[in-house]
């Protein structure tokens, strides 16, 4: 009876260890599938807000290098020469809030200078 107890108490550890790992991944602290967002969210991004850094992920890329990305919280049309950038891709973009000159759909409008893989 004593070996049956002490290999339920393993099972039962062993199930919430599990389970906690599972629940920091989807409340954002362990890995997961999405991207963004990172240390600034764009719903909090205001025009005047001058440089700003957003992790999301690209959902529309047109040929002249201009896309958009959503963090989840929002969508940023970023207007940039950027080559090799995909639908689905993660990016960083480091640039300037500006005005929309273009009705574009987006939350808000970035005049991107750096972008990475994020």
């Amino acid at each position: 009876m004593r070996l049956q107890t002490k290999r339920t108490i393993g099972i039962v550890a062993a199930l919430v260890v599990l389970s906690a790992f599972a629940g920091c991944s989807a409340l954002g602290g362990g890995s997961s599938d999405t991207c963004g967002p990172g240390d600034t969210k764009i719903e909090d991004v205001e025009t005047g807000d001058g440089e700003v850094s957003l992790t999301g992920e690209v959902t529309n890329a047109s040929e002249d290098g201009a896309f958009n990305i959503d963090d989840g919280t929002g969508t940023a049309f970023v207007m940039a020469a950027a080559e090799d950038i995909e639908e689905g891709d993660c990016v960083t973009v480091e640039g300037s809030v500006v005005q929309s000159p273009l009705d574009e759909g987006a939350d808000v409008f970035i005049q991107g200078k750096n972008i990475t893989a994020a």
